[in-house]
């Protein structure tokens, strides 16, 4: 049996705490998937996806979202409500910048950006205070903003194939691991520049 959208019904599963879509053939998500207020993990990866439900907010208890091979470009500004989402994965999609609101989420710990066309990284990044991963392959950033140097709990910047001429040196001091590939720069925690 083929799937090529989810009903409207599927919002009378108020108990849903995870929905896995990867690889469904669908194009949008029901306007009802926002009465799932216990849902947890939704995983949108490899569907057709174009965009997220403006009241995404209302996924209050939403701690991982995977838009991984989407075609979503734009993410709503109720993102940053999300306050007990801890993993989001966007990489791969048609995304060109970040919500400024994406700094109010006090609980994300990891944070794929990989291959979108983002330019730029929100102001205050350093209110992300429990991101301890960031991964950021050729997105289409130039520089990384001093606010990164800031969190605490940052643990690994993934920098492969971004185009920097050098590792800024507010992020050097804090002896962050890093992992740069395809590059002569290199820097890991303990060993310094390479």
């Amino acid at each position: 049996m083929k799937i090529s959208e989810i009903p409207e019904s599927i919002g009378w599963l108020v108990n849903l705490q995870v929905l896995i879509l990867s690889g469904v053939k669908i194009d949008s998500l029901p306007y009802s998937i926002v009465r799932l207020t216990n849902l947890q993990h939704l995983d949108l990866s490899y569907t057709h996806i174009q965009s997220l439900p403006e009241s995404l907010e209302q996924l209050v208890n939403l701690q991982y979202l995977n838009t991984f091979m989407t075609k979503i470009r734009v993410l709503p500004e109720s993102l940053g409500q999300l306050v007990n989402l801890q993993y989001l994965n966007i990489s791969h999609t048609q995304v060109r910048s970040l919500p400024e609101s994406l700094v109010q989420l006090k609980n994300l710990q990891y944070l794929n950006i990989s291959y979108t066309q983002i330019n730029h990284l929100p102001n205050r990044m350093e209110k992300l205070v429990n991101l301890h991963s960031l991964i950021l392959t050729r997105p289409r950033i130039g520089s990384l903003p001093e606010s990164l140097g800031n969190i605490q709990n940052l643990e690994m910047i993934f920098l492969n194939g971004l185009v920097l001429d050098s590792i800024p040196e507010y992020l050097v001091k804090k002896n962050l691991p890093f992992i740069k590939d395809e590059s002569p720069l290199e820097y890991k925690k303990g060993k310094g520049i390479s």
